[in-house]
């Protein structure tokens, strides 16, 4: 299949229909996974609420003043406590929200990074089949990006439906196309439209991944 420039998925496996077909949409997250979960040795955590789910990652770290100047020069001089609620961060390579609290000779800093994972009322379709909540997220115009959210006991796992490196396993229900990015050059994007047995053994056999945190 020959691909548009356009078409081309920013990871590589979109979805003919949203997953399961054929299942009701839900009106935003159940309550069953509203609260805040934790990565257990990082710096993420996440927050779900009826219609959002919000990633958060903090880090924090001394640094001598000359250090400050040196790190955060964009800034200009910094010689009290200050907030900066939007602000380009280089240990990240992105923008976030840095407080810097004076302690004599030392100042501590404390970067705040967030993302919104899912926004389900913009362009998403929220279903539930067996123990899994899939949110598909509209790509263009007729393909999904279909993640999964997997609650057990306190351990929460978000992750792509099936991974790019995945999708070859499932080789009757995989349509390969090559297309040209300009700025990857060119790719192969898998195009999955999984029928409900077929839904299962993916649920199945696909490997343990993702992103995986814990209810505080």
């Amino acid at each position: 299949m020959g691909l548009q420039a356009c078409l081309v998925p920013p990871y590589g496996v979109v979805y003919e229909n949203p997953q399961p077909r054929g299942s009701a949409n839900r009106n935003g997250i159940p309550s069953k996974y509203h609260g805040t979960y934790a990565e257990k040795d990082g710096p993420a955590v996440v927050t779900i609420d009826d219609f959002l789910v919000i990633e958060t990652k903090t880090w924090a770290s001394t640094l001598s003043q000359s250090e400050l100047s040196e790190k955060y020069s964009h800034l200009g001089a910094i010689t009290s406590d200050a907030s900066f609620p939007d602000v380009y961060v280089p240990a990240v390579d992105g923008s976030a929200k840095v407080t810097f609290t004076f302690q004599g000779s030392q100042v501590q800093e404390k970067v705040e990074q967030t993302d919104t994972l899912f926004d389900t009322r913009e362009y998403c379709k929220v279903r539930q089949y067996q123990d899994v909540l899939f949110i598909n997220e509209k790509h263009l115009l007729t393909r999904w990006h279909v993640h999964t959210l997997e609650l057990e006991e306190d351990r929460l796992t978000i992750r792509e439906l099936v991974a790019m490196e995945e999708a070859d396993g499932y080789g009757n229900i995989t349509e390969v196309g090559t297309g040209y990015s300009p700025r990857s050059g060119d790719v192969r994007a898998k195009f999955l439209d999984p029928k409900r047995g077929e839904l299962d053994q993916i649920l199945t056999q696909r490997p343990e991944g993702g992103h995986v945190y814990y209810r505080e």
